[in-house]
């Protein structure tokens, strides 16, 4: 059991199997969703199954690196205003109209040079999705719990807590957004949909095995049992903004799928592929169905 600190480029190339290398909360999800997924992608790391992320992750990523003031790993690209060329016939090479076309254009060309040797090695992003994410983290801020989880002074950031499963040998690790006031375990969340839908998003994206793993492993690491709660921004008007904690009926249930999903990642690691089986899975008719081709005779 360790409790350290790292970048967090460094905490996710040590997710996976191999040596030094350690099962996520994003790896459980995956196998909870789909084991042959998760074959694919983690044990067999066929190409063909990776995830590359999308722009919703990298606006979460922003919006906590604002937050913890650790944005210097991006760049705000500055818009730059489109210039066309002058319409066929209406201005001569000689003409000013053109002379100024042929200006903006090197202008715009200098301007991206500029940005390709000053953003070497950061994410560029641009200057609406920084304006955007200021504006979640002001509905946060209007929110008298996100008020306070946001300017309390004592704030741990991105603490990662690693141990090895007592059940199945598996080494684990995850990396906690903030510990605030060594009272509050906090994870920051952004997404389209209103905070009253967040349960939605919570089951697609495996936030609610988040929530159980996360305050199992800093229980483990300390012995404090402390709440787990999601600071929800919505990216979209109305940009509402709430914190959320899951009740002790949803961790009980997400409790058992995480024991379960690392039980069959052990198993499927030391174990067979497959066990041959002669039985198909029975389609059940489902409500819609009986309701439209079903009916007393």
């Amino acid at each position: 059991m360790e409790l350290i600190h790292m970048p967090e480029a460094e905490y996710h190339a040590s997710s996976g199997f191999g040596e030094n290398q350690y099962i996520t909360r994003s790896m459980i999800k995956a196998y909870d969703e789909s084991p042959r997924g998760f074959q694919l992608r983690y044990v067999d790391k066929n190409p063909l199954a990776q995830f590359g992320g999308n722009k919703s992750t990298s606006l979460g990523s922003l919006t906590e690196a604002v937050i913890n003031n650790t944005h210097e790993q991006f760049y705000c690209e500055e818009p730059i205003e489109r210039t066309y060329p002058p319409a066929k016939g209406t201005a001569k090479r000689d003409s000013e109209e053109y002379s100024q076309y042929l200006k903006n254009k090197l202008d715009k060309e200098n301007f991206k040079k500029q940005v390709e040797e000053y953003t070497a090695g950061r994410e560029v992003i641009k200057s609406e999705e920084y304006a955007k994410v200021s504006l979640c983290i002001d509905s946060l801020n209007l929110n008298g719990f996100g008020n306070y989880i946001l300017n309390t002074e004592n704030i741990e950031y991105s603490p990662v807590i690693r141990w090895t499963d007592e059940d199945t040998g598996l080494r684990l690790q995850v990396m906690i957004d903030a510990v605030v006031e060594e009272s509050i375990l906090v994870d920051y969340k952004t997404g389209y949909k209103q905070p009253s839908k967040f349960l939605s998003s919570a089951v697609e994206y495996g936030y609610d095995l988040q929530a159980y793993l996360y305050s199992k492993a800093y229980y483990l690491a300390t012995g404090e049992e402390l709440p787990f709660v999601f600071a929800y921004m919505q990216t979209v008007f109305p940009f509402e903004a709430d914190v959320i904690q899951l009740n002790d009926e949803i961790l009980e249930v997400s409790r058992q799928r995480v024991n379960a999903a690392l039980i069959g990642i052990a198993e499927m690691v030391s174990g067979p592929e497959c066990e041959q089986s002669t039985g198909a899975t029975i389609l059940e008719a489902p409500e819609w169905y009986t309701s439209k081709f079903g009916g007393e005779e």
